[in-house]
């Protein structure tokens, strides 16, 4: 990968890469065109998809509540050591954060070498955001889509970090789903949850095929099928 356009798709017609025409990512194949709002920022939304009472359909009502809380406690609590060392472990290729929303944990993805950065989310204030924080660069890539159609080539991703499915999403379902179609044959999706959703999660993860283990509040795991031994002999 040369260029950080051609890991997308053509919503349309999922012809790839677009090609970057001035301020438009075009599909050469359809023609469909995608606004770049920044360098390194592709809508792939119309403008009616950010209304709130569309948003409100696709996005569980508690969604902001939740991650505004979470943000508040992040910026004042002390750096996460448990997610830094996964990062450490796992560090070095693609990593998309499904739900950024204004990057600050793309921020401290950018202490580890990864070679591309994505970050997912549907509100463009957000994105707009994370494009303005001090690790934004060229290994930053910032796409505005739904969580269950995502515009990047099947098996292209390493890792996928996930938090709060159960509240970010009101189908979760499709959202690992679509998470699966991501990952490459070793890739990791890195979740965490809240405390009562801890049996749900495990539910989930072994229904879409993930073995897993545990660090601190951190779920790390793997597809079962592309794994050459059981995940679950490393569980802490």
């Amino acid at each position: 990968m040369k260029r950080r356009v051609d890991l997308l798709i053509c919503l349309r017609c999922g012809h790839s890469p677009l090609e970057r025409q001035g301020p438009l990512a075009r599909c050469s194949d359809c023609g469909r065109a995608y606004p770049l709002r920044r360098p390194g920022l592709v809508d792939f939304l119309p403008q009616s998809e950010d209304d709130e009472r569309r948003t409100t359909r696709l996005i569980n009502p508690k969604h902001w509540w939740r991650k505004s809380r979470e943000l508040y406690r992040t910026r004042l609590a002390p750096p996460d050591a448990d997610f830094h060392r996964i990062m450490n472990q796992n560090s070095g290729g693609i990593v998309l954060h499904l739900g950024c929303g204004s990057g600050w944990l793309l921020d401290e993805l950018a202490q580890h070498p990864w070679r591309l950065r994505i970050g997912v989310d549907r509100k463009l204030g957000r994105l707009l955001k994370a494009h303005r924080l001090p690790s934004a660069g060229s290994n930053l890539l910032l796409i505005r889509s739904s969580p269950y159609r995502i515009p990047l080539l099947e098996k292209t991703v390493d890792t996928v970090l996930l938090q709060n499915p159960f509240i970010e999403f009101k189908d979760h379902h499709a959202a690992i789903y679509e998470i699966v179609r991501l990952l490459a044959p070793e890739g990791r999706l890195i979740c965490r949850v809240e405390t009562d959703h801890e049996e749900r999660l495990r539910q989930t993860l072994g229904a879409a095929g993930f073995a897993y283990y545990r660090i601190g509040n951190w779920w790390v795991s793997r597809r079962i099928e592309a794994q050459s031994e059981p995940l679950t002999e490393h569980a802490l």
